[in-house]
């Protein structure tokens, strides 16, 4: 496996978008069933090491088959980030994991919750040619499926707040990342770089919590960027966020040439939501 450069890993989005660009992620095409086991799915993973108060994150898709687990997580937060596979076992509420991105060995020892969603433990770090050796705890929680019909808001850094509308579905994945697809499209006020009734399409990647989607047109052409993080909840928002929605960013790119009324292009913050009432407008 290649490392990824470190200027490339600030953030895990910057890493999905790397992989967006590269056809990242892993579909699997057979379904899940209700003998799989509890830890098959997306987790996002918080590494607390022992001497220092900022956690490193591990993140992306495993897979139970009797008691063997598998699957592929990317590791952010250090110079050595990078994307690795993942063995272990799993046995009742019992886990062990070992991640290998290049020039590390991560161990974790843990146990499930008894809300079969989260998973919590202590991890040993091995630089075996990147990094220095470490120990620490670790938690994890069982990211819910990006799937269904979508609602919310764009709030342009202008002030301006704009209500759009659309649909995501999450495809199967054993890999680092799951592909996103979908549609979003304008509400009845909406910008100039994205004018009321227009429908743009929507791919991308979810890895753990962290989502980057690109927007295109109908003709295959760019209109922008939505990163962020599923699912997120803010009650210090105005107006609270009290259910799971994607939040964060957005950007659109300049569309026609100096003077036009969207030659700057727009950006600001994204609140979307499978719940209709989780991302309300502010109102005036």
């Amino acid at each position: 496996m290649k490392a990824i450069p470190s200027f490339l890993v600030a953030s895990l989005p910057a890493l999905l978008m790397v992989l967006s660009a590269c056809g990242g992620g892993s579909t699997a095409s057979t379904s899940s069933s209700s003998s799989t086991p509890a830890i098959s799915g997306n987790w996002q993973m918080s590494l607390q090491k022992s001497s220092t108060a900022k956690p490193e994150t591990l993140s992306g898709f495993l897979v139970g088959t009797a008691n063997s687990v598998s699957g592929s997580a990317v590791y952010a937060g250090t110079s050595c980030a990078g994307i690795g596979t993942v063995t272990g076992t799993v046995g009742g509420s019992n886990v062990t994991l070992t991640v290998n991105p290049t020039g590390l060995n991560i161990n974790l020892t843990g146990t499930l919750g008894s809300d079969q969603s989260s998973m919590s433990g202590t991890y040993i770090l091995l630089a075996t040619g990147c990094g220095k050796p470490e120990t620490g705890t670790f938690t994890g929680t069982l990211v819910q499926p990006l799937n269904g019909n979508l609602s919310g808001t764009l709030s342009s850094s202008s002030g301006s707040v704009y209500p759009v509308t659309g649909q995501v579905s999450q495809s199967l994945s054993t890999g680092s990342s799951a592909p996103l697809a979908g549609t979003l499209t304008a509400g009845s006020s909406g910008s100039t770089c994205f004018p009321s009734g227009t429908t743009a399409n929507i791919s991308g990647l979810i890895s753990g919590e962290s989502v980057v989607v690109d927007v295109v047109d109908t003709a295959g052409d760019e209109l922008g960027q939505v990163s962020g993080e599923w699912p997120s909840l803010d009650p210090t928002a105005t107006p609270p966020i009290t259910k799971p929605s994607l939040t964060g960013t957005y950007k659109i790119v300049s569309q026609g040439p100096k003077g036009t009324p969207c030659a700057k292009g727009d950006s600001g913050t994204v609140c979307l939501s499978t719940d209709p009432t989780a991302c309300q407008a502010p109102s005036r």
